[in-house]
């Protein structure tokens, strides 16, 4: 179903219309998530919070999750949630500020790394799985799409 959403989005995006365009992007999304969200089910952890450890993975300084939120345009409070959680599994550890003891930042820890890698094993073969069908040329007009509108400061 996720082929044929994504094929049905490239194979003609000019005539799609703006209402048209978002419901196709919204089933492609939603497809996406749910099927990522089966194949990361073995290891706990959801595509969304899956996200979340990767951009702490990628980062070479601690964050607040303040400045997580705001980099990931999630709510402060989903991703306190979602620390906690990693924090309950040892996958980060905050930090707290010594002069100012209610600011903290988050820093991933040793497993929180291994765990990180399996994920991305995980979610690069599903994706793969599924975006090989698609010829090169549509997949890089797609994500060219996709990178303009994320660009764009919507909210």
């Amino acid at each position: 179903m996720l082929k044929k959403a994504l094929s049905k989005f490239l194979k003609n995006p000019s005539d799609i219309n703006p209402i048209s365009a978002f419901e196709e992007l919204d089933i492609v999304s939603r497809l996406i998530h749910t099927s990522l969200n089966l194949s990361l089910k073995k290891i706990a952890i959801t595509p969304s919070s899956f996200l979340i450890l990767k951009h702490l993975y990628s980062m070479e300084k601690e964050l607040s999750p303040l400045q997580i939120s705001k980099n990931l345009t999630l709510k402060p409070s989903f991703i306190t949630s979602v620390l906690k959680n990693f924090e309950s599994k040892k996958l980060i550890s905050f930090n707290v500020d010594k002069e100012d003891k209610r600011y903290k930042t988050v820093e991933i820890t040793q497993k929180g790394g291994e765990v990180f890698k399996q994920a991305s094993k995980v979610v690069n073969d599903h994706l793969s799985s599924v975006l090989n069908e698609i010829n090169q040329e549509d997949l890089d007009l797609f994500f060219k799409i996709l990178k303009k509108i994320s660009s764009k400061k919507l909210l």
